[in-house]
């Protein structure tokens, strides 16, 4: 998986890939998130869409990091094309905050399939 400093994310079709999102404040100083918050992660078409292509939501963090895990059942189905992500928490309080906002979900070819 290659990420770049725009958050935009290319992964090639089929792969198992691992995703950590952590908050940092305007300080520079890491934000763990906390029991009873929600990560979403979300992948559509486009931006326009209502239907997403897949979904990762994650309510267990492993020393206030969330780990996304996209495994190879959310891509294989998938074209290979540009998509849109974002990932937005929701937190225990219930303040919805988009944390990326919409950037590039590449999928990109394969040559080996399994």
């Amino acid at each position: 998986m290659k990420k770049d400093k725009y958050n935009n994310i290319e992964i090639t079709r089929g792969d198992t890939e691992f995703i950590d999102v952590s908050l940092i404040d305007n300080k520079g100083n890491f934000i763990p998130f906390e029991i009873g918050d929600i990560v979403y992660m979300t992948v559509k078409e486009d931006i326009l869409q209502t239907e997403f292509k897949f979904q990762k939501i994650v309510k267990d963090f492993d020393e206030g990091v969330a780990h996304i895990l996209i495994s190879p059942h959310d891509t294989k189905p998938l074209d290979f094309k540009d998509y849109i992500y974002d990932v937005q928490v929701t937190d225990k309080n219930g303040i919805i905050s988009t944390i990326v906002k919409p950037a590039i979900f590449r999928i990109g070819g394969e040559v080996t399939l399994e």
